[in-house]
């Protein structure tokens, strides 16, 4: 498997044309100047993904407080119930409340489910123009980050890689930068500030290119906890020490390697990826493994997504 994975070759970027390329430069500025114009604002992240993913972490978990945050929002709450109800958890009788649904799942796995959905907003726009230019990446966005988020907590769980909640979170937020460059790049757009047709490799360069910084921004303007911060700076770094305090981000590395392989197994590349397996020394058993729980929760995230919609 990882032999489709060179070693010491990154991810390889959609060769554009000369006026593409152009485009994206241009783009490229255009989107961060945008961005940096109209950075979000502190109450616009859905703190609740947070405080339910925090509180779990607890030894002493309360499930009457976990089911208490979640009660406070009743969309979040139904998409708790129906996922509780779907094809994944139902076991014969349909569950009707938070409590049983916590007894049925688990408290890791309904908190994970709530911030799932609490975090949709991140990975959407209000505007309804907006959305329908990007319709299909606004949703793929949502659902990688979630992937790789279920995914990361499993295996760090399973392997005590790193901590689950951060591992957690920071499959969640690692490449968010790209949601907020296409909320910038869709409402230039509408606007009518970019009358070139932009083409998927141009858009892809784009959202590429300034990601990082843009998704450092957006979560220092939220005040989310540093390790996020670092994360999503370094998750793209050509040498990644090792390092305890940056498991969490190898093992996100390797995930998003696997993650891409699952989508294009002819070309996908990630040295990224390969190194920081061999950081953490995860032998081709533990890869195999690993490749094969990817594609379940890749499956359960479209089951959380459709009861959520």
């Amino acid at each position: 498997m990882w032999a489709r994975l060179s070693a010491d070759q990154p991810e390889t970027p959609v060769a554009l044309t000369l006026a593409e390329t152009e485009q994206a430069e241009k783009l490229v500025h255009r989107v961060t100047e945008h961005f940096d114009k109209n950075r979000p604002a502190l109450a616009s992240f859905p703190s609740l993904a947070v405080r339910v993913v925090d509180l779990v972490e607890h030894p002493d978990v309360n499930v009457h407080r976990l089911v208490a945050e979640i009660s406070r929002d009743p969309a979040i709450s139904a998409a708790v119930l129906k996922t509780a109800n779907s094809v994944f958890y139902h076991r014969g009788k349909d569950v009707e409340d938070l409590h049983t649904a916590v007894m049925r799942m688990g408290v890791r796995e309904v908190a994970q489910i709530a911030a799932a959905v609490a975090g949709r907003s991140l990975f959407d726009t209000e505007l309804r123009a907006e959305f329908q230019l990007f319709r299909g990446r606004w949703s793929a966005l949502h659902a990688s980050s979630l992937t790789a988020a279920f995914s990361a907590s499993w295996f760090s769980l399973m392997h005590r890689v790193g901590r689950s909640d951060r591992a957690f979170l920071g499959g969640m937020l690692q490449d968010i930068g790209k949601s907020m460059a296409l909320r910038s790049l869709s409402s230039l757009m509408v606007k009518g500030h970019v009358r070139a047709r932009v083409s998927d490799p141009v858009v892809d360069r784009v959202l590429e290119t300034v990601h990082v910084r843009i998704g450092a921004d957006a979560l220092a303007a939220w005040c989310l906890p540093p390790y996020l911060i670092e994360i999503c700076l370094r998750h793209h770094d050509d040498e990644l020490p090792e390092d305890p305090e940056l498991a969490e981000a190898h093992l996100l590395r390797v995930i998003s390697g696997l993650y891409r392989l699952r989508k294009d197994r002819e070309t996908g590349q990630s040295g990224h990826a390969r190194k920081s397996s061999a950081l953490l020394k995860l032998d081709r058993r533990t890869m195999a493994v690993l490749f094969h729980q990817i594609g379940e929760f890749e499956e359960r995230v479209k089951t959380i997504l459709s009861t959520s919609g």
